[in-house]
């Protein structure tokens, strides 16, 4: 599925503090595309071509500069703007349309995007309540196809997303950051084990939402999905406009 430049914001940091403050300035005029692994962002942008990149200098796997690097060779993705958010602003780095200091400055990045982006002058784009705090959804999905979905529908509705492939990966994940989520979204066959190994690590932990997604759908699996504790069990494939009024229930 290809992301229309027009609609998504790309922002990949370490710790979520980026994207935080992406969202307050931004509120629900914007849809992101969030990241925390420098190889999962070069993923999503051979396949997408969003309106603008935010990526922190430190990141896991791949530095937010060879991202960018990365764009300037890649035809569709040539004259994206890119800001890399550094602790050095003072350095140079030719490929990044703007250096910006970290934390990031609310002004400063308003003013870039009012200008590179040529937005309307009186389109109300930005909160100004630093308090807000956006959803965070948490998805545990092997399917690339699907996972990126999920991340395009949750995004158009301010959601932020941090997304797993793996057992191994998404534990790590909720042993150091469950506090941060407001959901979780598991598939039930992922490599290293299953959704319900998950659910039952959330369970030991705290009462998150947590929904089941699966082409799976037997008896067992929804059964099961329902005595360790799952809001929902959510069979694949889903209706979008249907699947996001469940998810606001569950979240809310």
């Amino acid at each position: 599925m290809f992301i229309e430049k027009d609609n998504v914001i790309l922002v990949a940091d370490s710790d979520h503090s980026l994207m935080r403050s992406m969202q307050a300035l931004c509120g629900d005029e914007a849809m992101f595309a969030y990241f925390q692994d420098g190889r999962e962002a070069i993923q999503f942008l051979k396949e997408n071509c969003p309106k603008l990149v935010v990526i922190a200098e430190d990141l896991t796997n791949l530095s937010g500069k060879q991202v960018i690097n990365g764009m300037r060779y890649t035809r569709h993705l040539k004259d994206v703007p890119a800001v890399l958010v550094t602790t050095n602003p003072s350095q140079t780095f030719k490929d990044a349309t703007k250096i910006m200091p970290f934390p990031l400055e609310a002004g400063q990045m308003q003013g870039f995007l009012q200008n590179h982006l040529k937005l309307e002058s009186n389109k109300a784009l930005f909160k100004t309540d630093p308090g807000i705090r956006p959803k965070h959804v948490f998805i545990v999905e092997d399917s690339q196809t699907v996972s990126t979905l999920l991340q395009h529908i949750l995004g158009k509705e301010g959601f932020t997303v941090t997304k797993a492939e793996t057992v191994d990966s998404a534990k790590s994940i909720i042993e150091k950051q469950l506090e941060l989520f407001d959901l979780a979204i598991l598939d039930v066959n992922l490599p290293g084990g299953t959704g319900f190994d998950l659910l039952e690590l959330i369970r030991s932990k705290s009462q998150l939402p947590t929904v089941i997604l699966s082409s799976l759908q037997s008896r067992e699996n929804i059964d099961r999905s329902m005595a360790l504790g799952a809001e929902a069990f959510i069979p694949k494939p889903f209706n979008p406009r249907d699947f996001i009024k469940r998810i606001k229930t569950y979240i809310a």
